[in-house]
């Protein structure tokens, strides 16, 4: 079901190297299902997790940075609703494991956050 989409991926100029990239150097992958507003479809992108910096002088939790993620893929009308988040993603992720052979499936982020966070409902 998912192989379609991983061939678009593949062929792509610059999502291809991307992820081959993130592979190669054992980046921590996430598949951010997101909508632009409402009404509108959802989309999902594979992104690589960043380590925020951290401001050695502080430890004001502000200081030490953004979600840090990095986008490397991004795919329009991958689901219509909310709730069908974690079953979409899951496959696509169980489908990108198998395909790029990753130690484990990408983590699976609602609107920019993980699933489960208080404000993993907010749009994006």
């Amino acid at each position: 079901m998912f192989q379609p989409l991983i061939d678009k991926i593949l062929e792509h100029p610059s999502y291809g190297p991307a992820m081959a990239q993130a592979v190669e150097t054992k980046s921590l992958l996430v598949l951010n299902y997101h909508n632009h507003g409402p009404d509108t479809a959802y989309c999902v992108s594979i992104c690589k997790k960043t380590l925020p910096l951290l401001n050695l002088g502080s430890m004001d939790p502000k200081d030490i940075g953004p979600s840090g993620l990095e986008e490397l893929v991004h795919i329009r009308g991958f689901g219509q609703t909310e709730d069908q988040c974690v079953p979409l993603s899951g496959g696509f992720g169980l489908a990108l494991q198998e395909h790029y052979a990753l130690n484990s499936a990408p983590t699976i982020y609602l609107n920019g956050h993980p699933l489960g966070s208080d404000d993993s409902v907010e749009s994006t």
